[in-house]
């Protein structure tokens, strides 16, 4: 199970880097992912997938500021952690 929820948190990453570009694929799918994550684990790491879930939501609608980087490997890091644990 880590290592899917792992993946996922990788391919939430590249979902970041690439809204910077205005590609908006499957942005609300990985959001609402990561925003109910943190509903079933509630604690630290998963309230800031949380946050990362607001960000891409707001950097759809075209707020996109340095947070979308500090998320983006914020998620790579912690997916890479899971995958290879």
């Amino acid at each position: 199970m880590m290592l899917l929820f792992g993946l996922l948190d990788i391919l939430s990453a590249i979902v970041l880097v690439v809204l910077y570009y205005k590609v908006f694929g499957f942005a609300v799918i990985f959001a609402i992912y990561l925003m109910v994550k943190m509903f079933i684990f509630f604690d630290l790491v998963s309230f800031i997938d949380f946050l990362a879930g607001v960000s891409i939501i707001l950097a759809i609608f075209g707020f996109q500021t340095i947070a979308l980087w500090i998320f983006a490997i914020w998620l790579l890091q912690k997916g890479a952690f899971s995958l290879f644990r």
